[in-house]
């Protein structure tokens, strides 16, 4: 970020030194400033474009439309993880083109990128329940209801296992605490 604020300095001690604020008598001088400002401002480019794409890029994973299709749930990721770092990722749930509730999470899932198979959607009569899954996290609900309130739990456990739907019960997967309990309770199958 430094580099950034020093290459941005430079680049209007340039522009001052071409709109005549300082007189530079060598038009070598001046030459090799204009180099340098215009390999400066292709950097800073280069370098905001790198910076919206890692921090502030909103990509839609994937959308899930209730039954009736009056609502609309979208899982967004935004920018990009770092280092195998947790993505930030965000719920929009949605009522035509007006955003009814909204949601922000960070989804730890070794630094892969995010595909529809990190969530199950399921539609109750006033909310929607959303399992969100990573693979170095555990799996975590969030209900968001058509009035507008929004509800996060932490990691599922065993209460809440039976509760869920068809298809929406946890992934077994390598380091899964929760192992007997998916055997116990499988993802189809389960009565509600």
């Amino acid at each position: 970020m430094g580099i950034i604020v020093l290459a941005g300095c430079m680049l209007i001690l340039i522009i001052l030194c071409f709109a005549g604020h300082f007189r530079l008598k060598s038009p070598v001088l001046r030459m090799l400033l204009g180099l340098i400002g215009g390999l400066l401002a292709a950097v800073l480019c280069i370098c905001l474009v790198f910076a919206y794409a890692l921090l502030w890029q909103v990509s839609t994973i994937d959308a899930a439309t209730s039954p009736d299709g009056n609502y609309r749930v979208v899982f967004q990721e935004i920018g990009e993880p770092l280092f195998f770092g947790a993505s930030d990722c965000r719920l929009k749930l949605k009522q035509g083109m007006r955003t009814i509730a909204q949601c922000s999470f960070p989804l730890a899932n070794d630094g892969k990128r995010i595909d529809p198979d990190n969530w199950v959607v399921t539609w109750e009569d006033d909310h929607v329940q959303v399992v969100i899954s990573g693979e170095e996290q555990g799996d975590r609900r969030y209900d968001m209801y058509f009035d507008g309130r929004t509800e996060g739990s932490g990691q599922i456990g065993v209460e809440d296992m039976p509760r869920f739907r068809c298809g929406a019960g946890l992934k077994k997967r390598e380091g899964n605490q929760d192992d007997e309990l998916i055997d116990r309770y499988p993802v189809c199958g389960n009565s509600v």
